[in-house]
């Protein structure tokens, strides 16, 4: 700069001298064109004395034109490792210690640009540009699960492991492990996330399984027993030994022969099994347990038994006893065992109008216990033993028959048409001795209520409405039947004393002639309203207290009937009033009823009543708490059952003060054996004695 002011002011100090050679007139002639003229020159003087050298380091690689010179050693373009500035060559800049991961510069000839390193510290890594960037490594996008320390990076993305699926390389970086199905024969899938080298495979085509990474052919073998008959085809097996199917006595499971089971054992189980050849299925048997049979596939079921009523088993058999099904144990009443165990109806033939044995109507059928047990009989026909057996009647002397019946005209066994001299044909047509007069029944019946209603009041000594067993004496009720007894001689029949107390009003009898006339009733009937007071319960207790001294009474029994032993009890005797003979009524635990004389009981009794539970009959109390359930008025019951003329005292007539009215109870009685002539039976109440 200063050359170029030095240069100026040489030609201005020149063109100053050449005008004032020249004059004043010059100098406007010059004006702005003589200025230019001198800037020309002095540039063109200052270009050719600028001088530029090129060379190596600093010096210009090549020098700017001379025309474009302003100065010396301006320069164009650089050498290596330099650049220009202010048309000077100056080094590339290189900092080491500014420079992060730099280790050394590069050589200064090498440089093109500032800030250019040779080599960079560990874990930083030298760009095409020459700086030092580090190595970095992301474990999401590498596949690590982790990354090596920064310090040890030689390279982007380096682990010290991968993950699951990744494969590591001698660079220590990751990536996935990769598949080629076409290196891989019979194939299918390759293995992906779980994979631990590459070209692995995941699934083999059909018919193939996968062994250390190879897919091998399913094996499958022919022969007998659990072999195949028949191989699955290749593409279809998924199994070694896949069969298609199997040898006989062997079933196809999951593609292999198993044998069909069995087991022997108790119950329902086999006792012997099928052949294994044999079987088409588990469990076939070839023989049953007893108690089971055998059915069409081989099984071993229950013989059945189903318990009811009716034909129905009341017990089955033991299971393990049956040989068929329905086999009974015990059969319903009504019904008999057969010998194959089942239960067969007792049967019965009625016919309302056949006259012969067959039965009218037959017992409920589960009433029965033998075959043609009949509950009534057609004309000329009577019960015995639950059988239809003719009427019988045999002439005799004195109260036997003068002449029978016909037996199609009999109602009963003995019956006669006529009787010998000095007796008298009853409506029952038995001959009695004497004349047929008879008393009223309803009046007879309301003397026999007062009397023992006068003996309850009399036995009834707390009067709480009720007879305990303290109260009822047995001694107190004999006297007070004796009592009775002498009122009834001293009012009615004076010197006359009846020998059988049991016949009820026997002892009014004055005639002796064993019947009650109308004159003798009309004898008791005026005295009844004359309130003579009679304090006994009179003849109708002393019958019950006779039943309850037989110690036959309330005895029990045991009989054989059909093959079967038939329990019962005593409950009732019933006395002949002619001939006095007893017959003992036995009630069987079936409810069933039987009529047997003295001597067929004492052949079947097993136990005989206690005393005390022959006279009272309270159940469920003992002896000091037994207390009669009905209130005095009602405490007991006639049941006392005559001849249709003697008087009828029915089974439901309570001494309340009502009886039958006149003619009421008027009839035969039907049913059960009668022995001397018709028989009654006097009773009590059933809370106080045990008819």
């Amino acid at each position: 700069m200063k050359r170029r002011l030095a240069l100026l002011a040489l030609v201005a100090t020149t063109s100053a001298t050449r005008l004032r050679s020249s004059g004043r007139a010059g100098i406007s002639a010059v004006g702005s064109e003589g200025l230019a003229v001198v800037e020309e020159q002095v540039q063109e003087l200052s270009r050719s004395r600028f001088q530029c050298f090129t060379g190596p380091g600093r010096a210009c690689k090549v020098c700017k034109d001379l025309e474009d010179r302003t100065d010396h050693d301006q320069c164009l373009e650089c050498n290596d490792g330099y650049k220009l500035k202010a048309d000077s060559c100056v080094p590339h800049s290189c900092d080491v210690e500014s420079l992060s991961g730099c280790r050394d510069c590069r050589a200064t000839h090498e440089r093109t640009a500032d800030d250019q390193c040779g080599t960079c510290q560990d874990g930083y890594f030298l760009t095409k540009s020459f700086k030092c960037r580090p190595f970095h490594c992301d474990a999401t996008t590498a596949g690590c699960t982790t990354c090596r320390p920064r310090s040890e990076l030689t390279k982007d993305q380096q682990c010290v492991t991968c993950r699951r699926g990744f494969k590591h390389l001698p660079d220590q970086t990751c990536r996935k492990f990769v598949c080629d199905l076409e290196q891989l024969e019979n194939c299918q899938t390759c293995r992906e996330t779980d994979a631990t080298d590459d070209h692995q495979c995941q699934t083999c085509k059909p018919g193939f399984r996968l062994i250390e990474n190879l897919c091998e052919p399913f094996a499958c073998h022919t022969g007998p027993l659990e072999a195949c008959q028949r191989c699955k085809a290749l593409e279809e097996r998924i199994q070694e030994g896949h069969c298609e199917s199997c040898n006989p006595g062997f079933q196809l499971l999951d593609g292999r022969c198993q044998a069909f089971s069995c087991a022997t054992g108790p119950g329902s189980a086999c006792q012997s099994c099928q052949l294994l050849q044999n079987r088409t299925e588990d469990h076939q048997c070839l023989s049953c347990n007893r108690g089971f049979k055998l059915t069409h596939d081989f099984k071993c079921i229950p013989f059945k038994c189903e318990e009811g009523s009716d034909e129905k088993c009341r017990i089955c058999t033991q299971q393990e006893a049956r040989s068929a099904d329905g086999q009974c144990y015990q059969c319903n009443p009504g019904y008999y065992l057969t010998m194959d165990l089942q239960c067969s109806p007792f049967t019965c033939d009625e016919s309302e109008t056949f006259s012969g044995p067959k039965c009218r109507t037959c017992r409920p059928q589960s009433k029965r216990t033998g075959e043609q047990q009949c509950n009534t009989c057609n004309d000329g026909y009577g019960l015995v033993n639950d059988t239809c057996k003719p009427f019988t009647c045999t002439p005799g002397p004195g109260a036997g028959c003068k002449a029978c019946k016909s037996q199609m005209s009999m109602t009963g066994f003995g019956q006669c048409a006529a009787c010998n001299d000095g007796y008298t044909l009853t409506s029952e047509s038995t001959c009695q001795l004497g004349s047929e007069n008879w008393a009223s029944n309803s009046k007879v019946l309301r003397y026999a209520k007062q009397v023992v209603r006068d003996l309850v009041r009399h036995l009834d000594r707390n009067l709480d409405g009720t007879i305990d067993s303290k109260e009822l004496n047995e001694e107190e009720i004999n006297a007070a039947i004796q009592r009775g007894i002498a009122g009834l001689r001293g009012g009615i029949i004076e010197g006359q004393v009846d020998s059988v107390p049991s016949i009820v009003f026997g002892a009014a009898d004055a005639d002796g002639d064993g019947l009650l006339s109308r004159e003798e009733f009309k004898a008791l009937e005026a005295r009844e309203h004359a309130n003579i007071p009679v304090s006994s319960r009179f003849s109708t207790l002393l019958a019950c207290l006779q039943q309850n001294n037989d110690e036959l009474m309330r005895a029990k029994v045991a009989k054989k009937i059909n093959g079967k032993l038939e329990k019962g009890v005593v409950e009732d005797i019933e006395v002949g009033q002619i001939s006095r003979d007893r017959l003992y009524r036995i009630r069987y635990e079936d409810g069933d009823l039987e009529h047997m004389t003295e001597e067929e009981v004492r052949g079947v009794v097993v136990a005989l009543a206690d005393p005390a539970e022959r006279v009272m009959t309270v159940t469920g109390a003992s002896e000091e708490a037994a207390v009669l359930k009905r209130p005095a008025a009602k405490a007991l019951e006639v049941v006392a059952e005559e001849d249709v003329e003697m008087g009828v005292l029915s089974s439901k007539m309570w001494l309340n003060g009502t009886g039958p009215s006149e003619g009421q109870g008027e009839g035969r009685r039907s049913g059960g054996a009668r022995r001397g002539g018709a028989s009654r039976r006097a009773c009590c109440a059933e809370e106080a004695c045990s008819c």
